[in-house]
């Protein structure tokens, strides 16, 4: 049996986390990055980036200001049993980092602009469930989800494809450039295409959860993930929009299958703060708690 409260801490504690420290598979596409960088000034700014990430880590402060929208994703054992009111532990861990420093509290009424006074209202969190067949833990992973402008869902013609996917290629490169600085690079790209309008988009956000140094399976669409990516990069945006051979570190493409009339476009764009954000924990039926995705300086 899992206690409300446990579930509330480790919800806090791994959005705390998530928020100091940086995902391992991100820092690492960020330091070779630092390393084949050839222009002297995007190689500064690559480096200062690098720096400012370590002082975090030193002074257990959160890596960047703002944490865009805060998510959670649970993955959920059918043979877990959780004692009160999960969906509210997840929304009281998500205020509870929120009340201790490590979210800043930037969610708005949509229209108003007006501030909730927290991180915790209307669908925010941003909270997906999956349930795990023949599975006795609880995973919970926290991460960022963004709506950066010019993130975006499209809804395409099948005969606005183009061969190879060129034309959805060339309209996500377009949107880089329309971004420009404005978009904090060095980015990485979660891509969402297929199913319908609301799974592109999740795709999209989940795009991250995969990790960024791993290639999608589909020989097909990894072969694209990489062309895109070299696409984006010989914009020469470069770091903060200063020039450079760094613009993204990553792009992660999720397909699902399709109505044969239509194709659904989800991309987000993440800066790089919000690419270095998630964390997970897991907690096995007895409550013994776990914490992945971690650095050795990880409270736990």
């Amino acid at each position: 049996m899992i206690e409300e409260k446990l579930v509330e801490e480790v919800v806090a504690r791994t959005f705390e986390n998530s928020s100091v420290y940086p995902a391992e598979d991100g820092l690492e596409l960020m330091q070779r990055a630092y390393e084949r960088e050839t222009h002297d000034s995007a190689k500064k700014s690559l480096g200062t980036i690098l720096r400012n990430i370590e002082i975090a880590g030193e002074k257990h402060h959160t890596l960047c200001q703002t944490y865009a929208t805060p998510a959670i994703f649970v993955e959920l054992g059918t043979d877990v049993k959780i004692r009160g009111d999960f969906k509210e532990a997840l929304r009281n861990g998500c205020r509870l980092a929120t009340e201790n420093g490590f979210l800043r509290p930037s969610i708005v009424e949509p229209l108003t602009r007006k501030q909730i006074g927290g991180n915790v209202g209307s669908h925010v969190p941003d909270i997906d469930v999956e349930i795990i067949g023949n599975a006795d833990f609880l995973k919970i992973t926290t991460y960022c989800t963004t709506a950066l402008p010019p993130s975006f869902v499209e809804i395409l013609l099948p005969s606005q494809i183009g061969k190879d996917a060129i034309n959805i290629s060339r309209m996500i490169t377009e949107k880089v450039i329309e971004g420009g600085g404005m978009l904090c690079p060095p980015i990485n790209l979660g891509i969402g295409v297929g199913g319908s309008l609301s799974t592109a988009a999740k795709l999209s956000k989940y795009a991250s959860l995969r990790g960024w140094c791993t290639r999608n399976p589909d020989p097909q669409i990894a072969q694209w993930e990489v062309d895109l990516l070299g696409y984006i990069n010989r914009l020469g945006i470069g770091p903060f929009g200063l020039g450079g051979d760094t613009t993204a570190l990553a792009v992660n493409i999720e397909i699902a299958h399709v109505h044969s009339a239509d194709l659904p476009v989800s991309v987000e764009y993440y800066c790089w703060a919000c690419s270095l954000r998630r964390a997970s924990a897991k907690i096995d039926a007895k409550g013994k708690v776990t914490y992945l995705s971690a650095k050795k300086e990880m409270r736990g």
